[in-house]
């Protein structure tokens, strides 16, 4: 992706509040938001943490306009291969 930008939601996952999103959406002709749905941390979870997860997930898509990419597992793995595409 040289000529985008990889926008790596993790903990916060509201786009007011990500002044790294906006910079990037300005810096790159392309932008992508993505989320990854982390095994260690998503399994452990109980069923009212994962319901608040995804609902937080599906609200950013929305103020994204649809544009969020979401994808499980390691987070190690997965950046790096999205940000080499």
């Amino acid at each position: 992706m040289s000529d985008a930008s990889v926008v790596w939601f993790r903990r916060d996952l509201r786009v007011g509040d990500q002044p790294t999103f906006l910079a990037a959406a300005q810096a790159a002709p392309r932008s992508l938001a993505l989320f990854v749905l982390d095994p260690a941390l998503l399994d452990p979870s109980g069923p009212a943490r994962r319901t608040f997860l995804f609902r937080a997930l599906r609200s950013l898509d929305a103020a994204l306009d649809g544009m969020l990419l979401v994808v499980g597992g390691d987070p190690g793995v997965v950046v790096p291969r999205i940000a080499a595409a």
